[in-house]
Protein backbone atom coordinates (compact mmCIF):
# COMPACT_ATOMS: atom_id res chain seq x y z
CA UNK A 1 0.00 0.00 0.00
CA UNK A 2 1.66 3.49 -1.06
CA UNK A 3 1.65 5.76 1.22
CA UNK A 4 2.46 9.37 1.07
CA UNK A 5 3.28 11.79 4.28
CA UNK A 6 3.68 15.64 4.16
CA UNK A 7 4.73 17.30 6.68
CA UNK A 8 7.00 20.90 6.58
CA UNK A 9 8.76 19.43 10.17
CA UNK A 10 11.26 17.00 9.33
CA UNK A 11 10.65 15.53 13.16
CA UNK A 12 7.11 14.47 12.33
CA UNK A 13 7.74 13.36 8.83
CA UNK A 14 10.52 10.98 10.48
CA UNK A 15 8.26 9.54 13.29
CA UNK A 16 5.38 8.98 10.99
CA UNK A 17 7.58 7.44 8.80
CA UNK A 18 9.33 5.30 11.62
CA UNK A 19 5.66 4.32 13.29
CA UNK A 20 4.48 3.12 9.57
CA UNK A 21 7.14 1.19 9.03
CA UNK A 22 7.28 -0.47 12.72
CA UNK A 23 3.77 -1.63 11.52
CA UNK A 24 4.92 -2.91 8.62
CA UNK A 25 4.03 -0.57 5.77
CA UNK A 26 6.92 -0.53 3.27
CA UNK A 27 5.94 1.69 0.47
CA UNK A 28 6.10 5.10 1.78
CA UNK A 29 7.13 8.51 0.39
CA UNK A 30 7.70 11.80 2.41
CA UNK A 31 7.19 14.93 0.53
CA UNK A 32 7.84 18.45 2.81
CA UNK A 33 5.46 20.15 0.80
CA UNK A 34 2.38 20.14 -0.80
CA UNK A 35 4.04 21.73 -3.70
CA UNK A 36 6.29 18.56 -3.91
CA UNK A 37 3.40 15.65 -3.23
CA UNK A 38 1.93 16.97 -6.34
CA UNK A 39 4.92 16.80 -8.59
CA UNK A 40 5.06 13.15 -7.61
CA UNK A 41 1.66 12.54 -7.91
CA UNK A 42 1.38 14.26 -11.61
CA UNK A 43 4.50 12.04 -12.49
CA UNK A 44 7.59 14.66 -12.49
CA UNK A 45 8.90 13.66 -9.67
CA UNK A 46 12.10 9.86 -9.78
CA UNK A 47 9.63 8.58 -7.38
CA UNK A 48 6.26 8.37 -9.28
CA UNK A 49 6.52 4.78 -11.25
CA UNK A 50 7.72 3.39 -7.52
CA UNK A 51 5.03 4.28 -5.56
CA UNK A 52 1.13 4.68 -5.87
CA UNK A 53 -0.62 6.61 -3.89
CA UNK A 54 -3.14 4.68 -1.72
CA UNK A 55 -3.74 7.46 1.35
CA UNK A 56 -2.12 10.82 1.96
CA UNK A 57 -1.20 11.35 5.68
CA UNK A 58 -0.59 15.20 5.77
CA UNK A 59 -0.11 18.19 8.14
CA UNK A 60 -2.90 21.28 7.81
CA UNK A 61 -0.33 24.08 9.06
CA UNK A 62 1.94 24.20 6.15
CA UNK A 63 3.84 27.06 4.55
CA UNK A 64 2.76 28.05 0.54
CA UNK A 65 0.27 25.91 0.41
CA UNK A 66 -1.37 24.51 3.11
CA UNK A 67 -2.96 21.11 3.83
CA UNK A 68 -6.66 22.34 3.44
CA UNK A 69 -5.89 24.04 0.07
CA UNK A 70 -4.01 20.90 -1.58
CA UNK A 71 -6.67 18.57 -0.53
CA UNK A 72 -8.97 21.18 -2.22
CA UNK A 73 -6.59 20.92 -5.46
CA UNK A 74 -6.64 17.16 -4.77
CA UNK A 75 -10.48 16.84 -5.11
CA UNK A 76 -10.71 19.31 -8.50
CA UNK A 77 -8.06 16.51 -10.36
CA UNK A 78 -10.49 13.58 -11.53
CA UNK A 79 -7.63 10.80 -11.44
CA UNK A 80 -6.54 11.97 -7.62
CA UNK A 81 -9.91 13.11 -6.38
CA UNK A 82 -10.39 9.50 -4.84
CA UNK A 83 -7.16 9.37 -2.78
CA UNK A 84 -7.97 9.48 0.65
CA UNK A 85 -6.65 12.44 3.00
CA UNK A 86 -6.00 11.82 6.33
CA UNK A 87 -5.10 14.90 8.19
CA UNK A 88 -2.27 15.05 10.77
CA UNK A 89 -2.76 18.09 12.69
CA UNK A 90 -1.37 19.86 16.17
CA UNK A 91 -4.45 22.35 16.14
CA UNK A 92 -6.83 22.01 18.21
CA UNK A 93 -9.48 24.51 16.80
CA UNK A 94 -12.57 22.45 15.72
CA UNK A 95 -13.67 24.94 12.65
CA UNK A 96 -10.52 23.95 11.34
CA UNK A 97 -10.57 20.42 11.60
CA UNK A 98 -14.25 20.42 10.05
CA UNK A 99 -12.92 22.80 7.16
CA UNK A 100 -10.15 20.27 6.45
CA UNK A 101 -12.84 17.67 6.35
CA UNK A 102 -15.48 20.01 4.21
CA UNK A 103 -12.03 19.96 1.78
CA UNK A 104 -12.47 16.25 1.31
CA UNK A 105 -10.43 15.09 4.41
CA UNK A 106 -11.50 11.92 5.22
CA UNK A 107 -10.47 11.78 8.48
CA UNK A 108 -7.72 13.42 10.92
CA UNK A 109 -5.45 12.15 14.10
CA UNK A 110 -3.75 14.48 16.38
CA UNK A 111 -0.34 15.45 17.21
CA UNK A 112 1.28 14.19 18.37
CA UNK A 113 1.08 11.20 16.85
CA UNK A 114 -0.65 8.20 19.10
CA UNK A 115 -0.37 5.08 17.63
CA UNK A 116 -3.82 3.35 17.60
CA UNK A 117 -6.05 6.75 16.45
CA UNK A 118 -3.67 6.62 13.19
CA UNK A 119 -3.80 2.58 12.68
CA UNK A 120 -7.71 2.93 13.67
CA UNK A 121 -7.85 5.46 10.68
CA UNK A 122 -5.49 2.84 8.14
CA UNK A 123 -7.59 0.15 9.14
CA UNK A 124 -11.27 1.79 8.52
CA UNK A 125 -9.43 3.06 4.99
CA UNK A 126 -8.20 -0.67 3.86
CA UNK A 127 -10.67 -2.70 5.28
CA UNK A 128 -12.29 -3.73 2.02
CA UNK A 129 -9.01 -3.64 0.44
CA UNK A 130 -6.43 -6.84 -0.78
CA UNK A 131 -5.41 -9.27 1.67
CA UNK A 132 -1.95 -7.78 2.01
CA UNK A 133 -3.47 -4.85 4.18
CA UNK A 134 -5.13 -6.90 6.56
CA UNK A 135 -2.30 -8.62 7.02
CA UNK A 136 -0.50 -5.80 8.18
CA UNK A 137 -3.08 -4.63 9.96
CA UNK A 138 -4.16 -7.91 12.19
CA UNK A 139 -0.54 -8.21 13.11
CA UNK A 140 -0.84 -4.78 15.04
Amino acid sequence: MGILVVDDNQANLFVIQHILKRAGYKDLLTFSSAKDMFQHLQGYSPFSADIKADVILMDIMMPEMDGIEACRRLQQIPHLKDIPVIFVTALEDSNKVAEALDAGGTDYVMKPIILLPLYACLSLLFSEMPSEHAVILNTL
